[in-house]
């Protein structure tokens, strides 16, 4: 690692990439990695410019690599190749700080760390249908929940509306490939009213008689 360091900033060593170097090595906490954050110093840094990042995309170093893939202003081919990188946490740093990461980086990154996924998403490119079918059996019920809201979902939607996390049953309620009857019939069932009452089956007329049910109370 000192010899990897040590290639990856020569001397004289210029701070502010000093400080992104280390800020790129992954850590044993909740979020895995800390972002990168400018001017909350007793010194305030200034980031390094763009093209000392775009060298760092194309270095055989990993090191640079992995501190370009925190760079949120990265062109088209520097961030497909970063994409593409052997090494998963080059991959993980690009999905947690460039907004053109590509949808399957999204996937993974939060997949691995749950501490990221609020942020990752928010995402525009997040995917949210098409999704693996085997996030319906995964441990842990965010990645179910992304399963039960897939809209294009072809496994047992009732397994999942049984599912033992509420946000997971509130999701397969609200999926639109269940039947208007189905729909229908959760509506009724006041732990899933809320799931069912979001789901696009349900037609304009029986939803105006839920707010107007809302409204009587």
């Amino acid at each position: 690692m000192v010899a990897a360091r040590a290639a990856a900033d020569p001397a004289p060593r210029d701070p502010a990439r000093g400080r992104v170097l280390d800020e790129t090595t992954p850590r044993e906490s909740p979020y895995g990695f800390r972002r990168i954050d400018f001017g909350i110093v007793d010194e305030p840094l200034d980031a390094p410019d763009t093209d000392w990042y775009l060298a760092c995309a194309a270095s055989p170093l990993l090191l640079l690599r992995r501190a370009a893939a925190t760079c949120p202003h990265l062109d088209g081919p520097a961030v497909r190749r970063l994409a593409a990188d052997e090494d998963e946490t080059v991959r993980d740093l690009l999905a947690l700080h460039h907004l053109d990461a590509p949808p399957a980086l999204l996937l993974d990154a939060h997949l691995r760390h749950p501490g990221h996924r609020d942020r990752l998403r928010l995402r525009p490119a997040f995917p949210q249908s098409g999704l693996p079918a085997g996030l319906a059996r995964h441990a842990d019920h965010q990645v179910r929940e992304l399963a039960a809201a897939d809209p294009e979902f072809d496994g047992d939607l009732e397994e999942l509306l049984a599912d033992p996390h509420r946000t997971v049953r509130l999701a397969a309620a609200a999926n639109p490939r269940l039947g208007p009857e189905r729909v229908a019939e959760l509506l009724a069932d006041p732990e899933l009213r809320e799931g069912a009452a979001a789901n696009p089956q349900l037609g304009e007329e029986r939803l105006h008689e839920l707010l107007d049910e809302v409204l009587g109370e």
